[in-house]
């Protein structure tokens, strides 16, 4: 039934869906926060700044 329901919602929730002016950028901006991911992950602390 909760299945049901999850998709009662998303039937509902599909008639305000807009499409995204800029969708064709979405695989660049991916791309971008991938790499500061990515970045961030190996050296998770080269960001912080040591006390004294």
């Amino acid at each position: 039934m909760a299945l049901r329901w999850v998709a009662a919602g998303m039937i509902e929730a599909n008639k305000g869906f807009r499409r995204l002016k800029a969708h064709k950028q979405l695989s660049v901006l991916r791309a971008t926060l991938q790499a500061r991911h990515n970045r961030m992950t190996i050296n998770p602390v080269a960001h912080v700044t040591r006390a004294a």
